[in-house]
């Protein structure tokens, strides 16, 4: 009998045991919550357009890094004003008001697409509900820097002999 031993160094089985190699990469993506920071970085980078991109993304996971030591989220990208100026271009006749489609529109405008709450009111939303539901979104949203999610549990071994 030959037995496989699990690598404890590496944290899985040696390559001939692995798990497809789009599968371990998705792990992988999944607990080192990598696609929430590059949306967050990419997200500011379009939001602020720096004159030195790269000092910009430096500076930015240096932030990361102190967040993420200290066990808090990042702070969310849009200020106040910059919530009021987006909902000012989305209320186009300036009434005051935008409609649920709109609303949803903003939000994926800064970030959120898994918005499914049905604004029901054919009157739309105002500034005071616009402002409170970014915020909300955007606090659930935030990207925190918890400890990694426990690695997937390795294949188990065949059996040699099946």
């Amino acid at each position: 009998h030959g037995l496989i031993v699990f690598d404890v160094e590496v944290g899985r089985f040696p390559k001939t045991m692995a798990m497809d190699p789009r599968e371990e990469t998705e792990i992988y993506l999944t607990q080192n919550k990598i696609r929430p920071l590059i949306e967050y970085l990419s997200t500011g980078l379009a939001f602020n357009r720096p004159a030195h991109p790269r000092r910009w993304l430096g500076e930015a996971l240096s932030q990361c890094l102190i967040h993420q030591k200290a066990k808090t989220p990042m702070p969310a990208l849009f200020t106040d004003d910059d919530l009021k100026t987006m909902f000012g271009i989305f209320d186009v006749t300036g009434c005051g008001r935008i409609s649920g489609a709109q609303l949803k529109q903003a939000l994926v405008d800064i970030g959120i697409r898994d918005y499914a709450t049905e604004v029901g009111d054919k009157a739309g939303v105002d500034l005071q509900v616009f402002l409170n539901i970014c915020k909300e979104q955007l606090a659930s949203h935030a990207l925190t820097f918890g400890e990694p999610e426990p690695k997937a549990a390795p294949p188990p071994a065949e059996d040699e002999e099946a």
